[in-house]
């Protein structure tokens, strides 16, 4: 249930963080609220699979969704274009061809996908390749990266970034591997990782953008505050909790994908408190009304009557 719990509110947070553009929610989301996913499928993760295996997986729970609700919004969208003149037809074009963060709303949160199967896949061949080695191996190679500036995020259907997330993933799986520390350690994890934020030390990441924080260290505090919410739900949770906790988080996936839908129709101008009522209700009816169909939501259909299944999640749903 505290995986479950953690990701409700991480899914929270990305509407928020979209439809309240607040540098006072920018300072308290940004550092943890993307990196969290990562660091879960890396706390989640199913050891064994072969790399074709988790391709194939990967590829249903992630880019089907993806690639189906691009093409359900697409054609409303560019009729909605052509008549307002929104966003030129060409630039939405090219958004739909080099993908990831290249998309222009209301795809807000397509890249994340794109790069949570980039960031699986390779995790899992670098996993196959170097067992228990990956960590080091990963962490030499993604941490100098983070004084580079934007280039890697420029890299078509966010590839790069899901190359600098693997860093996450690789940290949740050291987290899981070594759990009695989470169980004991995780109220330093979050005092620790808040107070760096708070004295600016840490800087917030955004990393559909390639703005990586402070250097190695907004990496580090993003790992600080994964583990110590994870802790924090877990403890809360450590008696079971309310089976819709679980249903919601099973189709996150769509909320995620389609929230950005009314923002973008409205143009931003309404209250944020109605900005955000409205993302959320939107995302949320379309999750309900999609829920049987796993092609949309990236897992097996949920029963309105019984608790969410289990499934081999990764993030959102994967």
């Amino acid at each position: 249930m505290g995986p479950d719990a953690l990701r409700l509110l991480g899914l929270v947070a990305i509407v928020v963080g979209h439809a309240v553009p607040d540098p006072v929610v920018r300072e308290v989301i940004y550092p943890w609220h993307v990196a969290v996913f990562f660091f879960l499928a890396g706390y989640l993760w199913k050891p064994g699979r072969t790399v074709a295996d988790e391709v194939g997986r990967r590829w249903r729970s992630l880019l089907v969704p993806y690639f189906a609700w691009a093409a359900i919004i697409a054609g409303p969208l560019l009729v909605f274009d052509h008549v307002t003149g929104s966003a030129d037809v060409g630039d939405r074009i090219s958004g739909f061809v080099h993908g990831g963060t290249y998309l222009l709303n209301p795809y807000l949160a397509y890249w994340f996908l794109c790069a949570l199967f980039v960031a699986a896949v390779l995790y899992r061949v670098l996993d196959t390749l170097l067992g228990g080695h990956s960590t080091l191996v990963i962490s030499a190679l993604v941490l100098p990266l983070t004084f580079v500036d934007d280039h890697i995020a420029t890299i078509p259907y966010a590839v790069g970034v899901g190359g600098m997330a693997i860093f996450f993933v690789s940290a949740g799986r050291v987290v899981r591997d070594h759990r009695a520390w989470l169980t004991r350690l995780w109220p330093f994890a979050l005092v620790a990782g808040a107070a760096l934020v708070a004295t600016g030390l840490s800087k917030p990441l955004n990393m559909k953008a390639g703005d990586w924080g402070t250097p190695v260290l907004s990496f580090l505090v993003a790992v600080l505050l994964s583990a110590g919410l994870l802790g924090l739900s877990e403890f809360v949770f450590r008696h079971g909790g309310p089976a819709w906790i679980s249903r919601a988080a099973s189709l996150g996936l769509i909320l995620v994908l389609t929230h950005a839908v009314p923002l973008y129709l409205t143009d931003y101008d309404l209250p944020r408190w109605a900005l955000l009522t409205s993302a959320l209700a939107f995302g949320s009816l379309m999750a309900y009304l999609a829920r049987h169909t796993p092609a949309l939501g990236g897992s097996r259909p949920v029963p309105a009557s019984q608790p969410a299944p289990e499934p081999e999640r990764t993030t959102v749903n994967a």
